[in-house]
Order: C-alpha cells, then structure tokens, then sequence
C-alpha cells in the first residue's frame, strides 16, 4: 500500500507500530520520499529517522517524542508546532493529505465495529 512519494500517518503513542517501522526501514531501498507523519510516537529510536534513510523517508512530527527527538534537534526530521486540538483540521482541510494511515484497531465486533486503542 505504501509508495513512493506517499504521505502515511502513523498511529502513535502505545499503539506505534513498531515491527512495522523496523520493516520500512529494512526495506528502506524500495521506497522514495515517503513521509511519515504522526502525532506522539513511542518506543526506541526511530530507525528510519535516521540520516542514511533521508532519500526514502521524511520524519514529519506534531510532538516531539523520544523515538524522534535527535532526528529533529540535528536537523534530519521535521517538527509542526501545532496545538493538539488543530491537527484534525490539517487532514480534515486536506492540509495533509494522506495516501496511507497505519492504525491498530482491535478485531471487527459483530457489527463489524472497532476500537482504535489498546
């Protein structure tokens, strides 16, 4: 689903998809100025915030969090200072658009219903 010249949101905080980073970033040669935006990440280090992944992913934050925060103090990611009630309005206004949104959600209910948490 992810492409080249896409912009992805990542689902953060305890739901960041690690496994799934970690694999982008193995796969880094496959991808071209991809961008990942996202709200609060969580867990180690970003690996393709990193400078060697800069020609296939560009870190776009809206809170720097631990994962990123030497990508953005050095320079290799980027930081939108924005209050946390606006960033609806960036997708909503087709500020960013989005090509790819990465969430966790639970298993469809019987309505066929899911949560977005953990």
């Amino acid at each position: 689903m992810i492409k080249s010249n896409s912009r992805v949101f990542l689902h953060g905080s305890a739901c960041t998809p690690v496994y799934l980073l970690d694999q982008l970033a193995k796969n880094a040669g496959n991808y071209k100025n991809v961008e990942l935006v996202f709200i609060s990440l969580q867990g180690p280090e970003l690996e393709i915030a990193k400078p060697e992944y800069a020609d296939s992913f560009h870190v776009n934050s809206l809170f720097v969090s631990s994962p990123v925060r030497e990508a953005v103090n050095s320079g290799h990611a980027d930081f939108v200072p924005i209050f946390l009630s606006d960033i609806p309005d960036l997708f909503n206004d087709g500020i960013f658009q989005l090509d790819v949104a990465i969430i966790h959600v639970t298993p469809p209910d019987s309505h066929g219903y899911c949560s977005m948490g953990v």
